[in-house]
C-alpha cells in the first residue's frame, strides 16, 4: 500500500490488486503491467520424430490442486478408451497438500495399461528433449497469475492446448495455442482429439507458434527501468 509502484506480470494481477486492495487504500502508488518474456531455445526447435511409437503429449505443471490434474487424466482415459492412441507425460515436482489424490489417479490408470508416466521434477536438458519429442503441451491449469509454461511449450514450437480466462487467456492470445473450457474433460479430451487427428490445425498452430515474438529480458530490463524512472526521473 505504501509502494511508489508496482510492477504485475498480468493485466490480470493487476485488476485484482486495484479490485481487493487499492479501494482501501488513500493514495494508492502507480499499477503497470510488465509481462515476462521467453527466450527461445539455442538449437532449433525439434520436429516430433515419426515412427511406430503414438504421439507424445507432454503437461508442464507442478501437481497442485489449481493445476487440474484430474480433469486432463479424466479427458484422456476417455481418449484412450475410445481407441486413441497416444502417450501422455507429466512433468513437475509434487505439492505435498494435494498431489497423493493425483499420484493415486495416475498409478490407477497405469495399472489399466494406459500409455501414462510421470517424470516429476526434471532439468533443463531433459525437459528441452521432452519438449522436442512431444507433438503438443496441454495446460489445464484454471487459474494462474502468468501461466509460464504456455510460453514455454511456445518457445520450443509446440503447440498448448488450454484456457482462455484471466492471465491465461493473456498469454495464449498471441497464437499457437488450441483454447478449450479446461475445466470440462470433454472439451478438453475434444480439443486433444482434434490435434491428435487433424494435421492441418497442428501444423496452422505450430508455424504460429514458432512466429511468435517472446519479447527479451533486455527488453524487459529495459521497460522495468524506464518505469522506475517515470517515478523517480532526478
Amino acid at each position: 500500500a505504501s509502494c511508489d509502484l508496482v510492477i504485475c506480470i498480468s493485466q490480470e494481477t493487476k485488476e485484482d490488486l486495484e479490485k481487493l486492495i487499492l479501494p482501501e487504500v488513500e493514495t494508492p502508488g502507480h499499477i503497470v503491467v510488465n509481462g515476462w518474456p521467453m527466450e527461445r531455445p539455442a538449437t532449433k526447435p525439434e520436429t516430433p520424430p515419426t515412427g511406430d511409437e503414438p504421439p507424445l503429449i507432454i503437461c508442464v505443471s507442478t501437481l497442485g490442486y489449481q493445476k487440474n490434474h484430474h480433469c486432463l487424466l479424466e479427458a484422456a482415459e476417455r481418449l484412450w478408451k475410445e481407441g486413441l492412441g497416444f502417450r501422455l507425460e507429466l512433468i513437475g515436482k509434487a505439492d505435498p497438500t494435494w498431489s497423493p489424490r493425483v499420484i493415486a489417479r495416475i498409478d490407477e490408470l497405469k495399472a489399466s495399461g494406459h500409455n501414462l508416466s510421470w517424470l516429476r521434477h526434471v532439468d533443463d536438458k531433459v525437459l528441452a528433449n521432452r519438449y522436442g519429442q512431444a507433438s503438443f503441451t496441454v495446460f489445464p491449469s484454471r487459474y494462474e497469475g502468468f501461466g509460464l509454461p504456455i510460453l514455454e511449450s511456445i518457445a520450443h514450437g509446440k503447440p498448448c492446448i488450454c484456457g482462455s480466462n484471466g492471465a491465461i487467456g493473456e498469454v495464449s492470445s498471441g497464437g499457437g495455442c488450441l483454447n478449450v473450457d479446461q475445466n470440462d474433460p470433454h472439451s478438453l479430451a475434444m480439443g486433444i482429439r482434434r490435434l491428435l487427428e487433424d494435421e492441418n490445425l497442428l501444423g496452422r498452430l505450430r508455424k504460429e507458434a514458432l512466429g511468435r515474438d517472446l519479447g527479451s529480458w533486455d527488453d524487459y530490463a529495459k521497460r522495468f527501468l524506464d518505469r522506475l524512472e517515470e517515478i523517480s526521473p532526478d
